[in-house]
C-alpha cells in the first residue's frame, strides 16, 4: 500500500500542476534537488526522478509512475528511521515504533490537496509519538 499520494497518472517532462508540485516537494525532501516546487516537471525535476530511480535499482528514465511512487514511499520512510537512529535511546525507540505513521503524515502534508486534512494527519501522527490526543 502506497502512503505517498501519487497521482495516478505518470508525471514526466513537460508536465506541471499541483502532481508536480507535490513531486517536487517530496523529492526535496530527501534532498533530491528539483530546483524547487514550481509545479514545472522540468530537466530539474527530470534529473531528481532518475536519482530516486537509480538509488531503488530502477530503470532511470525520469518519468515518474508507480514503481516510482513505491520507490520514494520507502526512502521517506526511511529517512524518518535515519533521524529516529540520532535520539536518545528513549526517543528513539518510540520514533521507530511510529515511523510509519509520522512518514504517512508527512507524505500526506507533502502530497495533500487539503491542507487541513494534511495538518490533521500530522497532528495525529505527532500525538501518537509524544503520547498525546
Amino acid at each position: 500500500m502506497t502512503t505517498f499520494e501519487w497521482a495516478g497518472r505518470l508525471l514526466r517532462r513537460g508536465d506541471s500542476g499541483s502532481a508536480v508540485r507535490h513531486l517536487q516537494q517530496a523529492l526535496n525532501a530527501l534532498g533530491l534537488d528539483t530546483g524547487g516546487a514550481d509545479g514545472s516537471f522540468g530537466a530539474r525535476t527530470e534529473e531528481a526522478v532518475k536519482s530516486l530511480q537509480n538509488k531503488a535499482g530502477l530503470q532511470a528514465d525520469g518519468v515518474f509512475g508507480p514503481a516510482s511512487a513505491g520507490a520514494l514511499e520507502k526512502l521517506l520512510a526511511a529517512s524518518i528511521t535515519t533521524v529516529a537512529d540520532k535520539l536518545p535511546p528513549e526517543l528513539a525507540a518510540a520514533a521507530k515504533q511510529h515511523s510509519a505513521q509520522v512518514a504517512a503524515a508527512a507524505q500526506a502534508v507533502v502530497s495533500s490537496k487539503d491542507s487541513e486534512a494534511a495538518k490533521d494527519a500530522l497532528k495525529g501522527a505527532a500525538g501518537k509519538l509524544f503520547g498525546k490526543k
